[in-house]
Formats: structure tokens, C-alpha cells, sequence
């Protein structure tokens, strides 16, 4: 059986957040009422979101919090402040990937319980992310495993974003920014495909 077919397959509940500590409820609320935004560049959502969350960012990314990883939703916050917070407070910088390898880290471990089909269906996307925004090839595999339970337009994106890791080994994009230098292979990707400035990975 499939490792995503089995946590399917497993027909978890689900877990509530009435009981969440506040500053975990406080971010999961502000998510789930910020659906219109998560794939979307508005710099006034990116400036609330990076100034009113900061201090909770930096808690995390210093360690703390990681109590949270005994319940699923509180979990889940741990993955917005760690892969999407950077995304969008960081946005167009090095620190969007700030976070990315502690969000693998926690990711993995949420996966091993189950946590994505603990939370309501449309938050499930986000514990598969950190795995799509990796530029390890078999990070991308567990990705795709995971997306294609979602389906579209998950699942295809998931399949796109590994055929770019599987063809270069990382992501071209991120290449200026990191200051490493581009391949004429990647160049002509490049010029040739998305805006770099919107992709978020």
C-alpha cells in the first residue's frame, strides 16, 4: 500500500482546535480566513502578515513551540510559520527559505501521524508544501505521493515542480537571488517560463 493511501485509508478524525494555545489558534484562525491570499501577491496581505506574526516567527525559528507537535493543528501552525510566513514576509528576498529546513523537519513528522487528514480537507495542501518547495529530487517524490491524493491543481503542480528539481537539481529561479550562477540550459528555461518574481517556491 501506498504511504499516502494508507493515512487515506486510516479514517482519522478530526481533531478540533478549541483547545489550542493561543498564539497556535491565533495563526490557524487568521489562515483559514485568508484563503483569498495563499496564492496570491498583495503586498498589503504580506506586510500584515509579516508584521503581526513576527514575534511568533522568530519564537519558532529559535526553537520554541515544539510542544505544538503533539496536536495536529498546532502542528500545522508550526508549518505556516515556517514555510509560508517566510514566503510572504520575505517575499523577493534569501529569507523565504528561511524556514524551509525546519519545515521539512516537522513536516516529515507529521506525516508519520497522520496530521494531514486530522484537519479540515482545505488545510491538508499545507503539510505536503515543505516537500514541494525542497530541491532534494526524493522530497518532490513524497510530494507528488501526497498532492495526488488532492488532486488538481495540486497534484499537477506537484508533478511540474518535480520535473524542474529532476531536470536541474534545484530551482533555476532561485538562482540570482542565492547568488549562484545559471546554466545556459537554465537561462533559456528561464526566458521561457514563469515570472520569477511570482513564484514562491
Amino acid at each position: 500500500m501506498r504511504v499516502g493511501q494508507h493515512y487515506l485509508s486510516a479514517s482519522l478524525g478530526l481533531a478540533s482546535f478549541s483547545a489550542l494555545p493561543d498564539p497556535a489558534a491565533e495563526i490557524i484562525s487568521f489562515w483559514r480566513h485568508s484563503s483569498r491570499f495563499w496564492f496570491e501577491k498583495n503586498p498589503g496581505f504580506d506586510a500584515y502578515f509579516g508584521t503581526h506574526f513576527s514575534e511568533l516567527h522568530d519564537q519558532v525559528m529559535s526553537g520554541e513551540h515544539k510542544s505544538w507537535l503533539a496536536d495536529p493543528y498546532a502542528a500545522l501552525a508550526l508549518l505556516l510559520m515556517t514555510d509560508q510566513y517566510p514566503r510572504f514576509a520575505f517575499r523577493g528576498t534569501v529569507g523565504m527559505y528561511s524556514g524551509d529546513a525546519l519545515a521539512i523537519q516537522f513536516a516529515r513528522l507529521c506525516l508519520k501521524t497522520g496530521y494531514p487528514y486530522q484537519v479540515e480537507e482545505r488545510l491538508r495542501l499545507f503539510f505536503f508544501l515543505p516537500f514541494c518547495h525542497s530541491e532534494d529530487l526524493d522530497d518532490h517524490r513524497i510530494s507528488v505521493e501526497f498532492t495526488s491524493l488532492l488532486g488538481n491543481p495540486w497534484s499537477k503542480q506537484a508533478i511540474d515542480h518535480m520535473e524542474i528539481i529532476r531536470r536541474f537539481g534545484r530551482f533555476p529561479h532561485r538562482n540570482e537571488m542565492l547568488g549562484r550562477a545559471s546554466t545556459q540550459e537554465e537561462v533559456t528555461f528561464l526566458q521561457n517560463g514563469p515570472d520569477p518574481s511570482t513564484m514562491t517556491t
